[in-house]
């Protein structure tokens, strides 16, 4: 989400927000956003309007746990790999 409001580059933080997406595919078996244009979600990401979080009760808690860190807003809260 720092790249669509162009806080920043490109950085490992952004490595790991597309990691918690990729973990939130697989474990919710659909597509984040997939009724969704890609513009429309680009905007609602800059208004901070929309967010990612694993069904309670189709994610496992600790899966669920890492897919919502990697997502947080602030990507200095998203950890590294080697925390997940």
């Amino acid at each position: 989400p720092e790249n669509i409001k162009r806080m920043a580059y490109y950085s490992f933080a952004t490595d790991i927000w597309a990691f918690g997406v990729t973990l939130y595919e697989i474990v919710q078996r659909a597509e984040p956003y997939g009724n969704l244009s890609g513009a429309v979600v680009a905007q609602l990401l800059h208004e901070d309007r929309i967010h990612l979080i694993p069904n309670k009760k189709t994610c496992d808690p600790v899966v669920r746990k890492i897919i919502l860190k990697c997502l947080d807003r602030d990507p200095n809260k998203r950890g590294t790999m080697k925390e997940h």
